[in-house]
């Protein structure tokens, strides 16, 4: 009995730090140990490898969520194992391998696991300290965008090499990386952190909380201009849209609305930043309109869903196991000559095959089928909103394909498990009203199996 209230008592220590872990580790890879040595190497993978320890705490209470996401779990394991194999057959890179078998295996089943075992408060608190470090992650953003290239805040660290940072293409501004190691990982951080502020904001208790939710809307956004990228930029306001569309209590939203931007303005003014605040804007839109820019939304559409179909083509039962993953292409230039396709999808039927392709979108059900169950639940507004931003942030990183980049693989998979942790209120001394409200609608068969 000890034991078992142990492991209820480790796992919110574990998810945090897994988000310290993901936050940080770029930092130390870049400013600290380099990238070629053994440290930075584990340091790449420490949030996975704290992930991982759910799998040694092993299962505890099944709750209405973890009921219908194991289902989903097996079927969609059953397949990538499938098609894992039958790639095998044409090759093995051990190195690629075990990356892969991490993503599309071992993470999976820590989200389940782990969501027997987390709190049922364990999305607003996950939500709270992303909103938390999304704040000095901003500011450190901004410093990087107006230093130079060459200044030891925008250093990339390659196999020991320092590389200058990548500017916008419209002026000498450079396009911030946070403590990530590379751009895509603070942008999937800046859309994590308007989330995150959207649901601390919105199930607030208190009115810090409700500051902090505010701040860490305008600090995602801020994070997500500073990288000088349009998707990101464009993800967060859907985000936003979602928001204010779904759940109700449309006044209560006007007026959230207003104080943000009340208060962004205020901030601008009091800081005289206004000049700083328009550039940071502009450099985003200039980018787009830019000649120099060739990479546009439609040609983006064609690379990212159509030629990936190619693959069917070439590698319908996969071209080797491992032999897509990036971080062995880097290593070994003659690699790339294999790595075909710039799209996640491409390169996951290049991966694991058509089957594994098929289990992938299987395995999403462990996350999607519980949210939505979750969402027909509750009768409670606020509740309902916040559950729509976070599907609404989980699909645009399923559809935009997370599978080969560590950063948005985190966070989709602890986000997901932190869904699943939402019907443990009977482990609570007051369990929320949204546990109770999916316990009573598995009584009910048909809220249940629609």
């Amino acid at each position: 009995m000890q034991n078992q209230e142990l492991r209820y008592r480790l796992a919110w220590p574990l998810l945090w730090l897994s988000l310290v872990c993901c936050v940080f580790e770029g930092a130390l890879r870049k400013w600290g140990v380099g990238e070629a040595s053994i440290t930075a190497k584990l340091a790449y993978v420490s949030k996975d490898i704290v992930l991982a320890t759910f799998l040694a705490l092993g299962l505890g209470a099944p709750s209405a969520l973890t009921r219908i996401a194991q289902p989903y779990l097996v079927a969609g394991l059953t397949l990538l194992a499938c098609g894992a194999g039958l790639s095998a057959i044409f090759g093995i890179d051990l190195l690629g391998a075990a990356l892969t078998l991490k993503t599309f295996f071992v993470l999976p089943i820590a989200c389940l696991l782990a969501g027997h075992l987390l709190p049922a408060d364990a999305l607003k608190r996950f939500a709270r300290w992303i909103a938390i470090l999304s704040v000095p992650l901003a500011v450190l953003g901004v410093l990087q965008f107006y230093s130079p290239s060459n200044s030891a805040l925008n250093r990339y660290s390659t196999m020991g090499e320092d590389v200058a940072a990548t500017t916008s293409g419209v002026n000498e501004r450079v396009r911030a990386t946070g403590t990530f190691s590379y751009i895509s990982g603070f942008g999937e951080f800046a859309e994590t952190a308007v989330w995150a502020g959207i649901v601390t904001f919105t199930i607030a208790r208190t009115v810090r909380e409700r500051l902090l939710g505010y701040a860490a809307v305008g600090s995602g956004f801020c994070c997500a201009l500073v990288t000088v990228s349009r998707a990101v930029a464009l993800i967060s306001l859907a985000l936003v849209i979602v928001w204010a569309l779904v759940g109700g209590q449309f006044g209560r939203k006007v007026r959230t609305a207003f104080t943000i931007a009340f208060a962004a303005l205020a901030a601008l003014f009091l800081t005289q930043e206004w000049d700083h605040a328009e550039e940071i804007v502009s450099t985003v839109y200039l980018r787009h309109y830019s000649e120099k820019n060739s990479d546009t939304f439609s040609g983006r559409l064609w690379y990212q869903f159509v030629h990936p179909m190619d693959a069917l083509a070439i590698a319908p039962l996969g071209f080797g196991l491992g032999s897509q993953q990036s971080a062995t292409m880097l290593e070994d230039a003659t690699r790339r000559s294999q790595g075909m396709f710039e799209s996640p999808w491409g390169r996951t039927i290049m991966e694991v095959g058509i089957l594994g392709l098929l289990g992938f979108f299987v395995t999403l059900g462990v996350v999607f089928a519980p949210l939505i169950v979750a969402y027909r639940a509750t009768k409670r507004s606020e509740l309902k909103t916040v559950l729509a931003v976070t599907g609404a942030a989980l699909m645009a990183k399923a559809l935009l394909g997370f599978q080969f980049n560590h950063v948005t693989t985190y966070f989709f998979w602890a986000t997901g498990a932190s869904v699943l942790s939402l019907a443990n209120g009977i482990r609570l001394p007051h369990p929320p009203r949204l546990g109770s409200q999916i316990r009573s609608a598995r009584s009910a068969p048909r809220a249940v199996t629609n």
